[in-house]
């Protein structure tokens, strides 16, 4: 699956970290997702060229060539740095090199959905659903991919398909609840929901589904007891705190809601989209001087997040 990229854009002196790039491919010229690492500190150089030559030097690199996995990893890399032709080429690569894994699959339905073919992405998981018929993602996948062309109905079939493979994905749940009630059938949607708990009553994930489900449908005091509870289950996790104070927000508890945001950012653990969230929550609030600290905190982390940006402009900063 993919790797997280080393981040290379914080790096002041980009030739230096490509050399320590280049370095870590002598050691290791199996580490894939270094040629990403590379090619990005050769394009934050102005050396794009030089980045493109990297990049496609993995694929004379035998380590690299010989392995199906390798190449599945190498792809994954070039996705999620959006070198969406390179991404093609190592996941195909990886297919006729004989992959019995499905993750090439599935990188070919990602790498198609980002170039905007989302039917590509679809007949890609169709085909792949022929070889691994009973792997989840796939049909998940399908979903929310049918989802957004407007097939509910085929979104349905597939999410029903993933959670009879995979029921302890809560996400699907909530999901297809989302789904239930955008075609009028609500009741159906609060029988999954409280399906999802039942079934895993001590995984936070299916509190959070849920929450978020009656948070959606106008139930806030519901979310608010769900995400109550959650915390008691982790109580170290910034986000939950954060979700607690939007529905204080949508509640209109305002008080409350900057409670429990000071617990969110005490727990945030340098997270830059937690920052940004809850930001933007601050912006809800009318409180713009505590939502630019926190924005400005996200761009400081990864300044590559645009709605921070969007965020600041909206207070006037």
């Amino acid at each position: 699956m993919k790797r997280p990229a080393t981040s290379v854009m914080d790096v002041q002196e980009y030739d230096s970290a490509a050399e320590e790039f280049r370095q870590a491919l002598r050691l290791d010229p199996s580490a894939t997702w270094n040629y990403s690492n590379l090619a990005d500190a050769l394009v934050a150089d102005g050396r794009d060229d030089e980045a493109t030559a990297a990049l496609m030097s993995a694929f004379d690199n035998p380590a690299v060539t010989d392995d199906p996995r390798a190449l599945s990893d190498l792809g994954w890399d070039f996705l999620s740095n959006d070198w969406l032709d390179e991404a093609e080429q190592a996941f195909f690569r990886s297919i006729e090199g004989g992959a019995t894994f499905p993750d090439p699959w599935e990188g070919l339905a990602d790498q198609r959905y980002a170039q905007g073919n989302i039917p590509a992405a679809i007949a890609e998981l169709q085909a792949a659903i022929d070889i691994f018929p009973e792997y989840a993602p796939f049909y998940e996948s399908s979903g929310y991919f049918y989802w957004e062309l407007g097939d509910l109905e085929q979104a349905m079939v597939a999410f029903n398909n993933a959670i009879e493979l995979d029921p302890s994905n809560s996400g699907v749940y909530g999901s297809l609840a989302s789904l239930l009630v955008e075609t009028d059938r609500e009741a159906e949607a609060r029988e999954l929901i409280r399906r999802g708990l039942e079934r895993y009553p001590n995984v936070p994930d299916s509190y959070v589904v849920a929450a978020q489900f009656y948070a959606g449908i106008g139930e806030v005091g519901e979310a608010i007891s769900l995400f109550e509870r959650v915390i008691e289950i982790e109580p170290e996790d910034g986000w939950l705190y954060a979700y607690l104070a939007q529905a204080y927000t949508e509640l209109g508890d305002y008080e409350r809601a900057r409670q429990v945001l000071g617990d969110a950012s005490a727990r945030g653990f340098g997270d830059p989209w937690l920052e940004e969230f809850i930001g933007w929550i601050y912006i809800e609030l009318g409180d713009c001087e505590q939502a630019i600290d926190h924005l400005e905190r996200a761009l400081s982390i990864d300044p590559s997040i645009e709605s921070a940006e969007e965020g600041i402009r909206e207070c006037g900063g």
